[in-house]
């Protein structure tokens, strides 16, 4: 079953497109969420760079993608000048996952770094890898030579293989090195996207007072206006000549 390309595609597709209309329906809908969209894409970025291009591409001294695949299939629904993209979305939709475990510990997870929340990341984010390179990426990412990438500095030429299944420390040595540096960096763009949120959210307001207090002071001088004649003179019940005569009769 976990062989499958149609598996495989349906998986990828899913994690990559599946976060994108509830971001943008976010980011409309909850002006105040400023920071989400931000924090994933620094996600997805620090995933492409980290080793994402490299093991598409077989940058430095690796086998392309397309060289490690036997399926046709997989080759023209991911295809491999997309395929660094589409995982490393499907990498930056893990990292909002990450997120959501932690707001079942606190409301505000990424407001200050706590061990015990890198802790729980650190678990969530090589668990799910080990299931990805293990059931939907097997083939794929032990076919041929995997290149070395800032996240995976050892080659795959030393790749001892863990005492529990087929568990290879060089495929699974980028989501480690995530444990330790996303969350981290997750907190600096957090904070500085919120304190932005923060200063718009600021300025709206203000303008909301100063056109409210515009138009008070509009209606005013409309109300002054009624009461003045031609002549800029106020008009008084009572002084006008016709009811002056009205009186006297």
């Amino acid at each position: 079953m976990f062989d499958n390309d149609v598996f495989t595609i349906a998986i990828v597709y899913a994690a990559t497109f599946g976060p994108v209309v509830p971001l943008i329906l976010q980011r409309f809908l909850f002006s105040y969420k400023h920071w989400v969209i931000p924090v994933y894409l620094f996600g997805v970025t620090i995933t492409a760079v980290g080793w994402e291009i490299a093991w598409t591409f077989g940058i430095l001294d690796g086998a392309p993608v397309n060289a490690r695949r036997n399926s046709e299939l997989l080759k023209t629904f991911l295809p491999q000048e997309w395929n660094w993209l589409f995982n490393s979305m499907s990498d930056g939709t893990v990292t909002l996952i990450g997120i959501l475990i932690l707001r079942l510990r606190r409301k505000e997870p990424l407001s200050k770094f706590i061990a015990a929340d890198a802790i729980v990341l650190a678990t969530w984010f090589n668990f799910q890898h080990i299931l990805v390179s293990t059931l939907v990426y097997k083939e794929q990412l032990r076919a041929g030579r995997l290149s070395l990438a800032p996240f995976a500095p050892i080659h795959s030429t030393w790749n001892p293989v863990a005492t529990l299944g087929e568990i290879e420390i060089t495929i699974e040595l980028p989501w480690v090195f995530m444990s330790f540096l996303w969350y981290p960096g997750a907190i600096i763009v957090y904070k500085f996207f919120k304190q932005q949120s923060i200063d718009l959210d600021e300025i709206n307001r203000n303008d909301e007072l100063i056109r409210f207090s515009d138009s008070i002071n509009i209606r005013s001088n409309d109300e002054c206006k009624e009461k003045l004649d031609p002549l800029g003179e106020v008009k008084n019940k009572g002084t006008d000549p016709q009811d002056i005569q009205m009186k006297e009769i």
